[in-house]
């Protein structure tokens, strides 16, 4: 043979070998693309990975934390799916080993290499072939090999002879027979929730219309008491009632998950028919024990409840010492014992106050005396002093003095003080006494009773200086009246 003949042969052996190795050649062929679309996604079904035996398990479930395939769409479940890149580079025909991780492999990230070879490895030339073996950098990253999947999951559903449709189909049909069950048990809670609340609003309805008067009793210690208005101590406060729903559906325990793992595909028909079977005459007897006492047991335990507690009305008492100020008194009282609770047919309570002591602030008694001159009153409700000229001539009022109960309270005419000092004939001047001397503590007894001032005195009166002028003289008039305590304070 020439050399030119070998060269030739050499280069379609070469061409025939490079082919051969980037088209896959001696691996069967693919098989169909395998349908993604989603059956009955409600009823999910998983068959689990096994690394091991690399393929998948006959044993089906219905719950999976591990690789599988859903039979539902034939997608991966649980596969470490996301795309990284490795460190660092590699040459294009040496690339690193494929880590041990199912259906993941290394692949380079620059296409436009492979494209390139492709075209040029059917060039008549071994040279350029060699040349381009020899170079080609890219960056290799890791992905999930989705036709290498899709090909295993074909290839055992056909080996295995897997029913997924009718395996589906069953499982559905399981779920479904549960779904009636479970909302035949919240129809029937709903409808007996919904008699509870009839019966709550009834008794609600008849408790809240008893409602007893209170009616309060006054015991005055103090003696001061005339029928003034009291706060009130005590309150009615029906009990709180409570709703007590039922929930039948919370004894119900599902029955599906017994039905795996199972193997596909006789002994998972067998499991699911037998769960369905199990469901639907659990239910049968579940509802028929719900009607016949269940239902009966939760109102008669609800009305027992509701009958105790709207028996009874709770009396909220204030036990602490309160106030009523009434112009310049001030009364002390408090509630007497009452009982926590009374009988909710009750018409009426009676609640007791008990007056132990009163106040007084800023009191007087009335007052009178006249000379030929002048006159002089005191008015108690406004503590006023009122001073009358009885002459047809100008009065000089030199010093007003207010005696209480043994205290001097005096004003003198020095041109310092803020009162008249002159009175015109028949004129009428008025002076506050609280004006004049900013408070007078005697005025002011504190917790007192009837008992405890019954045998005291009170002295009051005022002393006036003053001077006519025709004819130019000075003159006092002066008086203290004694009045009983107890009586002078009952006044106000």
């Amino acid at each position: 043979m020439k050399k030119s003949n070998k060269n030739l042969l050499l280069l379609g052996v070469s061409t025939i070998t490079v082919m051969s190795l980037l088209s896959g050649c001696g691996k069967k062929p693919l098989p169909q693309p395998v349908d993604h679309d989603n059956y009955k996604p409600q009823a999910e079904l998983f068959a689990p990975y096994s690394i091991k035996n690399e393929t998948f398990s006959k044993e089906i479930v219905n719950h999976t934390n591990g690789p599988a395939l859903r039979l539902n769409d034939y997608k991966p479940v649980g596969f470490n799916t996301r795309v990284y890149k490795l460190k660092k580079s590699g040459v294009l025909w040496n690339t690193p080993d494929t880590p041990q991780i199912p259906f993941e492999k290394v692949e380079c990230k620059n296409k436009s290499s492979h494209v390139f070879i492709e075209n040029i490895v059917m060039a008549p030339f071994v040279i350029g072939l060699n040349i381009l073996l020899g170079g080609g950098m890219c960056d290799n990253q890791h992905v999930f090999d989705y036709k290498d999947f899709d090909e295993t999951a074909k290839d055992w559903i056909e080996d295995e002879d897997i029913n997924r449709i009718a395996l589906i189909d069953k499982y559905d049909t399981l779920l479904q027979t549960e779904h009636k069950a479970e909302n035949s048990l919240q129809k029937i809670t709903n409808e007996t929730n919904d008699e509870l609340n009839q019966i709550f609003t009834q008794y609600q309805s008849n408790y809240l219309a008893k409602t007893p008067k209170v009616k309060v009793n006054i015991q005055d210690r103090s003696g001061f008491y005339h029928n003034e208005q009291l706060d009130t101590l005590t309150s009615i406060e029906h009990k709180a009632l409570e709703k007590h729903p039922v929930d039948f559906t919370k004894s119900y325990v599902s029955l599906v998950d017994n039905s795996f793992p199972c193997t596909a595909n006789d002994d998972c028909f067998q499991k699911l028919s037998s769960s369905k079977e199990k469901i639907e005459t659990d239910f049968q007897t579940s509802i028929k024990e719900i009607k016949q006492k269940r239902k009966a047991d939760a109102k008669k335990a609800y009305e027992t409840y509701l009958t105790k507690q709207t028996n009874k009305i709770s009396i909220i008492s204030d036990y602490n010492e309160h106030q009523a100020t009434i112009k310049h008194k001030t009364l002390f009282y408090h509630l007497k014992q009452m009982p926590q609770e009374i009988n909710s047919d009750t018409k009426s309570i009676t609640a007791t106050y008990e007056i132990v002591a009163a106040s007084f602030k800023d009191v007087f008694p009335k007052y009178y005396n006249s000379d030929k001159n002048i006159k002089v009153v005191f008015e108690p409700e406004t503590q006023t002093i009122v001073l009358t000229n009885k002459t047809n001539q100008f009065i000089e009022i030199g010093s007003i003095s207010l005696y209480y109960d043994g205290a001097i309270y005096k004003i003198a005419n020095d041109r310092t003080q803020n009162f008249t000092s002159e009175l015109s004939p028949n004129a009428v001047v008025r002076f506050n006494a609280l004006t004049l001397w900013n408070s007078i503590k005697e005025a002011t007894f504190n917790r007192v009773t009837v008992s405890s001032t019954r045998n005291k005195s009170l002295k009051f009166g005022l002393a006036i200086k003053y001077a006519t002028l025709q004819p130019s003289q000075n003159h006092t008039i002066y008086k203290e009246d004694t009045h009983n305590l107890a009586k002078f304070l009952k006044q106000f």
